[in-house]
């Protein structure tokens, strides 16, 4: 279900990706009570190191496709790459 959603596909931008994570989660949208959902962790294989967390609700249906930012490193930290 996941990885046939039109966002996702968009997310991923026909890059090798791996599942990464099945687990499960809470989301609530809004003033809606929260429902545990799946929640599919895929890493895109592009050297970017991008996460896309794909939440599917147990009757099959992708609620919510969430493509977070990156940590942060300060320039001077160490294990900075930059």
């Amino acid at each position: 279900m996941a990885l046939t959603d039109t966002r996702t596909i968009q997310a991923i931008n026909n890059s090798a990706y791996n599942v990464s994570e099945v687990s499960t989660a809470n989301l609530g949208v809004g003033t809606q009570a929260q429902n545990e959902v799946y929640c599919v962790s895929i890493t895109v294989l592009d050297g970017s190191n991008k996460r896309v967390n794909v939440f599917v609700t147990y009757d099959g249906k992708v609620a919510l496709v969430d493509v977070p930012y990156p940590a942060i490193t300060p320039p001077h930290y160490p294990g900075s790459t930059s």
